[in-house]
């Protein structure tokens, strides 16, 4: 996030007329809950002056960007001279990313805040005996599912049950006839590792996704592949769009990122 207050150049500043310090807005703000339809970075920002209470209903926003949350409460304005104005950025990704996964790419003047992406807050389940008829060797199993609204827990539940069945098709699917090793042909696996050796250039991605590997100190097709999909969603201005760019690229040569477990 970026403060257009000159004095609030980091999270310990404080402002001339607003109750929180700087720290304060931004712990207030790792609450905000945000839904993007955008696979780029998107900004949203915040003008409140004289004494008020800033919300998140206050927040402007465009099109695609809607705040699930508005009632939340960013700061408190105290002075009649008071003045509070910042940018945010925000973008889709996954699991958590902490400040310093977000430093990249930042100016002096910005502030790096935490993201949770993951709109399930809490999971438990239960097993418990059922009847049916008069059969009494059943198991009733109960999942309890919070989200942050984003999405319904009917949807969390559906989502990770394809991701699960995801795995299982792999080992559903495994070849159990591995092909002996042949020691006198070497040409297939020098092959192999000469397509690793390529710069990531050479791989036609488009100039967002080449630009944000390069910039993370991805160059060579052997790096691509041995980050996951969550890694390279960690990385500034990497969004969606440029995931599928580079899981295609990688397809027509055979390869594919490596797989989180």
């Amino acid at each position: 996030m970026k403060f257009s207050n000159a004095v609030a150049l980091h999270e310990f500043g404080t402002i001339e007329g607003v109750k929180e310090d700087v720290l304060d807005i931004c712990l207030n703000l790792k609450d905000l809950v945000v839904s993007v339809e955008s696979d780029e970075p998107v900004i949203i920002s915040l003008e409140k002056s004289g004494v008020g209470t800033a919300t998140a209903a206050d927040l402007k926003l465009s099109s695609d960007v809607s705040v699930l949350n508005s009632d939340l409460v960013i700061a408190n304005l105290t002075s009649a001279k008071a003045s509070l104005s910042f940018e945010l950025r925000v973008e889709r990704g996954k699991g958590y990313v902490g400040a310093e996964g977000n430093k990249s790419g930042m100016g002096i003047d910005e502030i790096p805040l935490d993201a949770i992406f993951s709109p399930v807050r809490r999971v438990s389940f239960e097993v418990e005996p059922v009847r049916v008829d008069l059969a009494k060797d059943f198991d009733s199993l109960i999942i309890a599912i919070e989200t942050d609204g984003s999405i319904a827990p009917s949807e969390a539940l559906s989502s990770a049950g394809k991701t699960l069945e995801s795995l299982v098709e792999l080992i559903a699917t495994f070849d159990e006839a591995v092909p002996a090793l042949q020691l006198g042909d070497v040409s297939a696996a020098t092959a192999a590792a000469s397509e690793l050796d390529i710069n990531i250039e050479a791989l036609g991605l488009g100039e967002r996704a080449r630009n944000c590997l390069k910039r993370a100190g991805i160059n060579t097709v052997a790096q691509l592949t041995n980050a996951t999909e969550r890694d390279l969603m960690a990385i500034t201005n990497f969004g969606e769009t440029s995931l599928k760019d580079v899981n295609e690229r990688l397809a027509e040569r055979g390869l594919a990122l490596k797989l989180e477990f």
